[in-house]
């Protein structure tokens, strides 16, 4: 896992969010997980950011070939509804969104409600193969 957070410890949990790229078809999904060890190297160097650290974590719930967001906030409460996850983190309204460009992904979380609520935290994950764009003007707006 990579986040950007260098004082995660073993045993520490995850909320692991994860929102489908279509907005609706799929359900969005939380799962839960806890760090094993902090890695030396990147675990995935083509996404890799400077202030990133690389982590081991227990993946024994998690489908391959979904990106989670990890959330590694001890007041973490979700609202799965149909393609989107709303919820608080500590006294905050924020919500999660995932769209797909050319040939990525990129993941937002927002204050309050995705795509009209400021943007927190933005990231692009490259997947080194074209995908079918679905993001909006939104999704690429700081």
């Amino acid at each position: 896992m990579l986040i950007q957070n260098n004082s995660l410890k073993p045993g520490e949990s995850l909320a692991l969010v994860w929102v489908p790229l279509n907005n609706g078809t799929q359900r969005a999904e939380t799962r839960y997980s806890r760090v094993r060890a902090r890695l030396k190297q990147p675990c995935d160097a083509a996404n890799v950011a400077a202030t990133d650290a690389s982590y081991l974590v227990d993946g024994s719930n998690l489908e391959n070939g979904k990106i989670y967001f990890a959330v590694a906030r001890k007041q973490a409460n979700f609202d799965l509804r149909q393609g989107q996850v709303e919820g608080r983190l500590g006294s905050s309204a924020v919500a999660f969104s995932a769209c797909a460009s050319t040939e990525g992904v990129h993941l937002n979380v927002w204050m309050g409600k995705a795509h009209t609520g400021k943007k927190l935290w933005h990231r692009y994950y490259y997947l080194g193969y074209d995908v079918e764009p679905t993001c909006t003007e939104a999704d690429f707006k700081e």
